[in-house]
């Protein structure tokens, strides 16, 4: 016993710190039995080294001890935890050597306290070393792939997520070829992506809480499906498991490797994806580097393997155009909406993938026009096609679709071109809920049967609809006579490929400049 404080000690001997076990009960002034939740006790120690006023801390619960230092700050009592003993990991040489440095920054040569060690304790706390917190936000391209996925696939260059066709896409080459890939489906909504999580009846696996259930689900390597282009995703290659801040040119060289342009194409611009993403979200830490794509040059084949690509330098002349809009006429009651989204796109130079995005509040007719926000645009910029005469007939051939038996349910639907697979005998039933109703499963999604058909009926033997809003680009330089007006109707994003003076142009005279390239679909008055 110390005869000064009359209480029980502990020597400062790592074998004596760990057999020593304090008695929590007691009796109070009542003689009634209680227990302590913690007990102190004083170490057998100098008082003139640095291990004055330490003591042991224990927990009666957890039977957890702590290094615990007494002392005096200004007058005032004060305790900081030095640690927790842990027998061979820390003990008194930890704790000697920690004291040592404390003593050494805070008091002065009397061994006085001249800076409180608690408050410098808390401070490191509170902020991180700038390396500690450079090491913490590594991560694999495995984890940043995950990180992505959760965070909505951001765009790299712009605000808003990617829209659910890129999503998919950059989603294959990230973590797809795999059965994974079969266990989400993606939406828009309201210019906005959206994800929703489905069994795989095939494989019979339930259906992922959330992306990170998905990738517990299958981590990778596991249900690979090898395919004929790649056989397996970033996701479940070794390339995967590099550091993103260590990933280089030549690591993203050898593993596009053999494969086609198109793949080749695809996998580094996800990549690219990727590492923006790590870098605007503090990742690759203050000084991230130039990202790794720029280094790798592409070199596109002499004869393109994409068997589209027949159709990229072709146009329809008016000859061809006029027998394709009567062919619609002729097979719109078959094909309904996707043979008025052929003659929308023919007379307003609308991408496919934008009119099939087209809600019908989009439509302004006080204003004569048709706004395409960013968030429908290839470009992610807002513009607006110019309602002209030739456009109000195929809009009156849309709106007239309701009136005919058993379509009722478009005055429902918020879409320009929804999709006549709509189920209607629920909608009748009145089983039908708002969400599916507003969502992106009324939406048309293609406009494939009716141009097979438009074809066999024309006898038109090469054509794609993409070559419609080619022959409008021409249409429209020809009639006016300069690239600039053109492309302010077309919404290119430059002038050398048909857009510079769209965003800044005046209303009136983009509406003006449409009416003129309108006359010359003459044809349509003609089937009208």
């Amino acid at each position: 016993m110390d005869k000064q404080t009359m209480r029980r000690t502990v020597r400062f001997k790592d074998r004596e710190i760990e057999c020593f076990k304090s008695d929590f009960y007691y009796q109070n002034s009542n003689d009634i039995n209680k227990s302590k939740k913690e007990k102190i006790t004083p170490f057998e120690v100098d008082r003139n080294t640095i291990l004055k006023g330490l003591k042991l801390i224990e927990y009666r619960k957890t039977g957890a001890k702590f290094f615990l230092l007494h002392y005096w700050f200004k007058g005032k009592s004060k305790t900081l935890r030095i640690g927790k003993f842990i027998p061979k990991v820390f003990g008194t040489k930890q704790v000697e050597e920690k004291l040592f440095k404390i003593v050494k920054s805070h008091q002065d040569d009397k061994g006085y306290w001249i800076r409180d060690p608690f408050l410098t304790d808390k401070e490191k706390q509170r902020v991180v070393s700038k390396e500690q917190h450079m090491e913490s936000k590594k991560k694999t391209i495995n984890e940043m792939i995950e990180e992505f996925s959760k965070a909505g696939f951001p765009r790299a260059k712009q605000d808003g997520n990617l829209v659910s066709s890129s999503l998919r896409e950059k989603a294959k080459y990230l973590f797809g070829y795999n059965h994974r890939f079969k266990h989400f489906k993606c939406f828009d909504k309201d210019g906005k992506s959206f994800v929703i999580f489905v069994p795989n009846q095939k494989k019979r696996t339930k259906k992922p809480k959330d992306w990170a259930d998905l990738f517990k689900k299958f981590p990778p390597g596991k249900g690979v499906m090898p395919g004929k282009r790649i056989t397996h995703s970033l996701y479940d290659s070794i390339l995967g498991k590099t550091i993103i801040d260590d990933l280089t040119s030549g690591d993203i060289a050898r593993y596009i490797s053999g494969l086609k342009y198109g793949s080749k194409k695809g996998i580094i611009e996800s990549i690219s994806l990727i590492w923006h993403f790590a870098k605007d979200n503090g990742f690759l830490g203050d000084s991230p580097g130039s990202n790794p794509r720029k280094m790798i040059t592409l070199k596109k084949p002499k004869v393109s393997e994409n068997k589209f690509s027949i159709y990229n330098k072709r146009i329809f002349n008016k000859d061809a155009q006029r027998l394709i809009y009567r062919a619609c006429d002729k097979i719109r009651f078959d094909f309904p909406f996707q043979t008025e989204c052929i003659m929308f796109m023919q007379i307003t130079s609308a991408r496919r993938t934008e009119a099939l995005k087209i809600q019908k509040k989009y439509i302004r007719c006080e204003e004569g026009i048709i706004e395409l926000p960013g968030s429908i645009t290839k470009s992610g910029k807002d513009r607006f096609i110019a309602i002209t005469s030739k456009l109000k007939v195929v809009l009156d051939k849309i709106m007239e679709i309701k009136k005919r038996p058993g379509y009722e349910w478009v005055n429902f639907v918020p879409w320009l071109f929804p999709t006549p697979r709509f189920r209607t005998k629920d909608f009748y039933d009145n089983r039908l809920r708002q969400e599916y109703i507003q969502s992106d499963l009324t939406r048309l999604k293609n406009i494939r049967c009716a141009w097979i058909k438009i074809m066999k009926v024309t006898g038109i033997k090469i054509g794609a609809p993409k070559m419609l809003r080619k022959a409008y680009s021409t249409t429209a330089k020809d009639v006016l006579g300069a690239t600039g007006p053109a492309t302010q109707l077309t919404g290119h994003e430059e002038d050398s490929t048909l857009d510079r003076f769209y965003y800044g142009a005046d209303k009136e005279t983009v509406k003006n400049n449409a009416e003129k390239v309108a006359e010359y679909f003459d044809f349509i008055e003609e089937t009208n």
